[in-house]
């Protein structure tokens, strides 16, 4: 399974709903862009906190290249909010000095989403 197909049924898997906890999904993948595993993520109904140094560690033991991010907004606000756009850029940063990178991070609310590097954020 490739980064776009995962993406496209985490989409569907993730419907979140108002009062349903934010969920996030980091895809690890090769330089082939096929996915090497997954971890799911489950914080409160309006707050989710990335362990990026869990992240860092999985993608390196897991020989990574690639990670994409999806995080629900059950509010129905796609918008990052100010810990989501630090929390990227950090996850970012340390990604590229393990010469591994950050493909997206994708927040998925009801009908809408929000990619950080549609928006030029990445």
């Amino acid at each position: 399974m490739t980064v776009r197909t995962l993406s496209a049924f985490l989409a569907e898997l993730f419907q979140c709903r108002e009062g349903d906890p934010e969920m996030a999904a980091i895809l690890f993948a090769d330089h082939r862009s096929h996915i090497i595993d997954t971890r799911i993520i489950e914080g409160a109904p309006d707050m989710l906190i990335l362990p990026v140094r869990q992240i860092l560690r999985d993608s390196l033991t897991m020989r990574a290249r690639q990670i994409v991010m999806i995080h629900t907004h059950p509010s129905g606000d796609p918008r990052p909010s100010e810990h989501d756009v630090a929390a990227t850029r950090l996850l970012c940063a340390h990604l590229r000095r393990q010469r591994q990178r950050l493909i997206d991070h994708i927040i998925l609310s009801r009908n809408l989403y929000f990619s950080f590097r549609a928006n030029h954020m990445l």
